[in-house]
């Protein structure tokens, strides 16, 4: 659903019984939202504030369905169409969220919508919501740094300290130093271990291969497949990551295969904007490794352009994942049942922010004649290609 210059106002998450509404009218004022679903019958939210800024959640949606409605407020009246999920089957065996490119930063100016001065204030609001969530593990696929600097790495740990549950994360450009002489992942590993590894996800948490996964307090979860952490910060796949990821194809046995990159292994066309690289620069060269993922049930999280997209390579699906710092500011929530990956996009908590970072990306456009600002492309793709499920 497009908006008005004036009026914003967009389904930005959806699953299979809720979806989440965003607005921002650019005034104060009150909203409505009214849906019609397959039964016929209308359904109505209303803020409770006439602020002109918020979310509204639609609760109680039938799954597999059709809403069509408008929303409304004093400045005009907007049309809404949608599909929810279809309902998951059986028990849920294991639930992660995916972080990308949080850009922790010292720097006391923002930057063309993202945010540098609250990038601190936003991650810990990430992790407090993946404490709410519960996950069974975190996902971090690079520039969780802006600077590769030191007091970065510092504010990171200190703020990842509170995270209740394991984490894997893999390097970014950002993270890394380019000194001529120096270990660019010095500061990397001191703070983040290895960087790369392949993980078991056994009994509702992720364990290194060569150990065992403990059974967590109140249930029992069956084994539902490998995790591969891939360092890919300096543009290419490296030799040690290649070997993980072909160790990882040959041991692979029907479980889904859970891919963490920086660059994307594959090109996709809809991330398109922007001058930096997008692709790994070595595919070629490994292109006989990476027919063989798109011939295993397998999805690949990549960070770097942040650009919510989703496209499938043979039996491989590659997700490119929104960031928390900039438009359009969130994280992925992801959960496991026998009918595939249930993905949803989760906003940072803050509408103010999200619509901030909005704007002064659309103004970037004209300040600095740079098309890759432009919230629409930022958004991504429509919602029933962003929150989906993965099925194999």
């Amino acid at each position: 659903m497009n908006c008005t210059n004036e009026i914003f106002c967009r389904v930005i998450s959806v699953d299979w019984e809720r979806a989440l509404l965003a607005y921002d009218l650019g005034n104060v004022g009150f909203v409505t939202v009214e849906l019609t679903g397959a039964s016929g019958d209308v359904l109505t939210w209303k803020s409770e504030e006439g602020g002109g800024n918020g979310r509204l959640k639609l609760n109680n949606l039938q799954a597999d369905s059709h809403y069509l409605g408008s929303f409304s407020c004093d400045y005009g009246t907007l049309p809404l169409d949608f599909t929810t999920l279809a309902a998951p089957a059986g028990k849920m065996t294991a639930s992660f969220a995916l972080i990308a490119d949080p850009h922790l930063s010292l720097k006391t100016e923002n930057r063309k919508g993202r945010f540098m001065v609250e990038s601190a204030m936003i991650f810990q609001d990430v992790i407090e919501q993946c404490n709410q969530l519960q996950p069974d593990f975190v996902l971090l696929p690079g520039d969780i740094t802006n600077n590769a600097e030191i007091g970065e790495f510092e504010l990171t740990a200190k703020i990842m300290a509170e995270l209740k549950t394991k984490s894997i994360a893999v390097p970014g450009n950002h993270d890394i130093h380019c000194t001529p002489g120096e270990d660019p992942y010095q500061l990397w590993t001191k703070f983040f271990g290895a960087t790369d590894g392949i993980f078991n996800m056994t009994c509702g948490t992720v364990s290194e291969q060569s150990q065992c996964g403990s059974r967590p307090p109140g249930g029992e979860r069956a084994s539902c497949g490998t995790v591969v952490a891939l360092n890919t910060a300096q543009g290419h796949l490296t030799d040690s990551s290649a070997a993980l990821l072909t160790k990882a194809l040959d041991e692979n046995h029907q479980k889904p295969l859970l891919v963490i990159t920086h660059y994307q292994l594959f090109d996709n066309e809809k991330v398109y904007r922007g001058g930096a690289q997008k692709v790994i620069n070595n595919a070629t060269e490994h292109s006989t490794l990476l027919q063989q993922l798109t011939e295993t049930s397998a999805i690949i999280y990549a960070g770097h352009q942040n650009i919510p997209a989703v496209k499938r390579f043979g039996k491989a699906i590659q997700m490119n994942l929104p960031q928390p710092t900039q438009y359009p500011c969130g994280f992925v929530y992801v959960r496991c049942y026998e009918n595939g990956f249930y993905h949803t996009f989760k906003p940072i908590t803050s509408e103010v922010l999200r619509q901030w970072s909005r704007r002064i990306g659309e103004l970037s456009v004209e300040q600095y004649n740079e098309v890759q600002w432009e919230s629409e492309y930022r958004h991504g793709e429509s919602l029933d290609e962003t929150d989906f499920i993965a099925k194999f």
